[in-house]
């Protein structure tokens, strides 16, 4: 062995050992950065034999990008209002987890230049569409269309999940209050699927809402998926435990807070081990639809 090679060994080893004293996604950040490094340094191509590393950008955020699928780390998912990030083939412009919202906190009447979903997966509190009161329990999902004015206030500690579509009309990227920017342009009138009934598909999304369900999954709801030729977009955030993906040849391994974007026409098989893993899953409409 050639002392460039024994050099490189020992390079290795310390980038592993020094990984395993980072924290999440850090332990596979440490040794991952070294070995891209040492790849570009010696002109090494690391995707050999089937192993396809997860690849991190400068700021140390995974992100894998393929055209069937992205993925995303917590740390890489962060910016609400953020656009073009989300690929053009989902309605999705933001996908992201809120896990300890307090008793008494909650939101002023607003609108958006967009439209804006909710998923309360625990909680329990209330929210007005357009001055129309309804009851927050666990598993309750809210549509909220552009122009919709809405405000929720919640009674008890909450986990919140949220869906925010493309920015339209002008394009603000904030809470827009009738005080400071007048009456909105209504669209379509909002809804909220109550969370005991939240099971399948939503009965009557109308012709604007985006997707087509949304849910929390636990293990058997998880296990019981198996393998699928997907008919439409399907995109998951796991809550607690972790979540186990294979995507064309690819496995990747989802903690709390990543992000799964998945395309139609893919093929994805899904498991958990964890039994007391949960995970939220969105799709939308089947590619065919008009």
């Amino acid at each position: 062995m050639t002392g460039l090679m024994v050099g490189l060994m020992a390079g290795l080893m310390a980038g592993l050992m020094a990984g395993l004293m980072v924290g999440r996604h850090g332990r596979a950040r440490g040794f991952v950065e070294y070995v891209l490094a040492m790849g570009k340094a010696f002109g090494c191509n690391i995707h050999t034999n089937g192993w396809r590393l997860q690849p991190f950008d400068s700021r140390g955020t995974m992100v894998i990008i393929e055209p069937l699928y992205v993925i995303r780390s917590l740390n890489s998912n962060r910016t609400y209002w953020e656009q073009g990030v989300f690929p053009e083939w989902t309605a999705l412009n933001c996908y992201q987890h809120y896990p300890d919202g307090g008793t008494g906190t909650g939101v002023e009447p607003h609108y958006h230049d967009n439209d804006e979903l909710w998923l309360f997966t625990t909680g329990r509190g209330e929210v007005r569409l357009d001055g129309v009161r309804h009851e927050i329990t666990p598993n309750t999902l809210v549509y909220t269309p552009m122009g919709c004015v809405h405000q929720f206030q919640m009674f008890t500690p909450y986990e919140n999940n949220a869906i925010v579509t493309r920015l339209e009309r002008k394009r603000r990227p904030l809470h827009l209050t009738e005080e400071e920017y007048g009456p909105p342009e209504p669209t379509v009138p909002g809804f909220v699927v109550p969370g005991d009934l939240n099971t399948g598909p939503i009965r009557d999304p109308g012709p604007r809402c985006p997707i087509s369900e949304w849910r929390l999954q636990r293990y058997e709801d998880v296990n019981g998926l198996g393998s699928a030729v997907l008919s439409r977009n399907e995109h998951w955030m796991v809550l607690g435990g972790s979540v186990r993906l294979a995507l064309d040849g690819r496995d990747v391994s989802l903690e709390p807070g990543d992000i799964a974007l998945l395309r139609a026409g893919l093929t994805r098989r899904i498991s958990a081990e964890d039994r007391g893993v949960r995970a939220v899953v969105v799709r939308e409409h089947p590619a065919d639809a008009d």
